[in-house]
């Protein structure tokens, strides 16, 4: 069993340096993996030896933060300068550092690494430097800020159930507020539809997307209506401020990308990668719903996934998935921590939940030819990669193969045909073959056209009819 600096060794599988007896279950980490048993000899060679020192138990304190224990007796590599009791410890001592820092974010004093940023800025985690960053755009919007401050946290926060909604929220109200301050307009009561008209044009001209989030502008001056913060009607009027979306066709992966995808995985990737390949590629999930996949969620009998709220479409639902999940399943369960401290089906190198931008980077890392924040190049791969894509590719596979259409959106959980119709693609043959099937059907099914006879017919008719 692996963790990102340690790994756990079941008894037997490690054998001691001197004797080469089996050894009972123990953790290794860089600097501690040179083991001995319990024999005197074993131990007297262990502290003979010239180049690696032996540490005493109960001698040296454990250098981690926070950490009271001693390191465990043993050998050591002379490099090692991190004498820790863990491989817990180990990551602890070597990530976080020991040099004291203080979070932009909220304040708080941590122990951190080294090394300096750009910014000269410091938090204590991803989630505060996210935060921080929330924090600093919301200061865009001026005096209105309290304003757009007590809607995020009251209304939109659980109005939007997926942060992807709650981040155009966020921006859209930023931007506005921006261009009512450059208007010198300080009360929202003075925004009037020509007002909102103006607004966008203010955002093409800046390159912003308000056009496409103006419903949210649209839900904000209703909810100042309904807390009686605006007395004149809603500003957004959607015959007017509506623009018409375009039609985006949809984009699912060839056959021989995927092909070329499964071959690189099968070289490079991990288990991991693998399972997240197969679960976008059968079941067609987004990133942000493969996280937050419990173990209770996957069904092996009836293979199918349930998907948990929050999700885009606000439906919980069950996703099916077939062999090639079911294999990979089987692949990475075997290499889970069960000691990660949650039951979600993925975890991080570090035994933490994983996270959308972590899990595209992983794939990123495998799948690109030159990867994001690395050095080194592949000699193969891609030049991007999505794995929304691989949504594409599954309602295409399935449409392009017969499936109808309420099978293709029970699969994808779209609530209606126009949705689905942005992901599947028939392919020219499939449509071929299903035109030419139809057109033989309609011909076979065609009767033999009716003609009326006359009276000197009909008579000729009878009179040569049997008797």
């Amino acid at each position: 069993m692996h963790t990102y600096f340690g790994h756990t060794h079941q008894a037997g599988e490690k054998l001691c340096r001197h004797c080469k007896s089996a050894l009972p279950a123990v953790e290794t980490w860089p600097g501690h993996t040179f083991l001995y048993c319990d024999n005197p000899e074993c131990r007297a060679a262990a502290q003979a030896h010239p180049r690696r020192p032996y540490i005493l138990a109960n001698t040296v304190p454990c250098t981690a933060p926070g950490c009271t224990n001693f390191v465990p007796e043993g050998s050591y590599s002379p490099r090692s300068n991190l004498p820790v009791c863990s491989a817990a410890c180990y990551h602890r001592r070597a990530i976080k550092g020991s040099t004291p820092r203080v979070c932009a974010c909220c304040g708080m004093k941590y122990l951190g690494p080294k090394r300096t940023t750009k910014t000269g800025l410091y938090f204590y985690s991803p989630v505060h430097a996210g935060r921080y960053r929330v924090q600093q755009t919301l200061k865009r919007c001026g005096i209105f800020l309290p304003l757009v401050t007590e809607y995020l946290e009251s209304f939109a926060k659980f109005h939007y159930l997926d942060q992807g909604g709650l981040r155009s929220v966020q921006c859209v109200l930023v931007c506005l507020c921006e261009f009512l301050i450059e208007e010198g307009i300080t009360d929202m009561e003075q925004v009037s539809p020509k007002i909102i008209t103006r607004f966008l044009a203010w955002g093409k001209d800046k390159n912003r997307s308000t056009h496409k989030h103006i419903p949210y502008v649209s839900t904000f001056m209703k909810w100042l209506q309904i807390e009686g913060r605006r007395r004149a009607g809603n500003p957004v009027i959607p015959e007017l401020h509506s623009i018409p979306g375009s039609h985006r066709e949809p984009r699912p992966y060839e056959e021989d990308q995927m092909a070329f995808f499964w071959k690189v995985l099968a070289e490079r990737g991990t288990a991991m990668t693998r399972l997240v390949m197969a679960i976008g590629e059968e079941s067609g999930l987004r990133l942000g719903e493969i996280t937050r996949i419990h173990l209770e969620d996957v069904d092996t009998v009836k293979q199918r996934i349930r998907v948990r709220l929050p999700n885009k479409g606000s439906r919980e639902r069950y996703a099916f998935f077939h062999e090639k999940t079911a294999k990979y399943l089987k692949e990475w369960l075997a290499v889970r921590d069960p000691s990660c401290g949650h039951d979600l089906l993925l975890h991080n190198t570090h035994g933490g939940p994983s996270k959308v931008q972590s899990l595209h980077d992983a794939m990123c890392t495998v799948l690109l030819k030159q990867p994001p924040r690395r050095k080194d190049v592949h000699e193969e791969g891609m030049e991007s990669w999505s794995t929304h894509r691989l949504r594409h590719t599954m309602a295409s596979r399935l449409t392009s193969n017969g499936a109808d259409a309420a099978t293709v959106m029970a699969a994808g959980g779209w609530v209606t045909a126009q949705a689905m119709a942005g992901y599947a693609r028939v392919n020219d043959t499939a449509a071929r073959r299903g035109y030419d099937q139809a057109m033989e059907r309609v011909l076979s099914a065609k009767a033999p056209a009716l003609r009326s006879l006359s009276f000197s017919e009909y008579i000729e008719q009878f009179h040569h009819t049997p008797k």
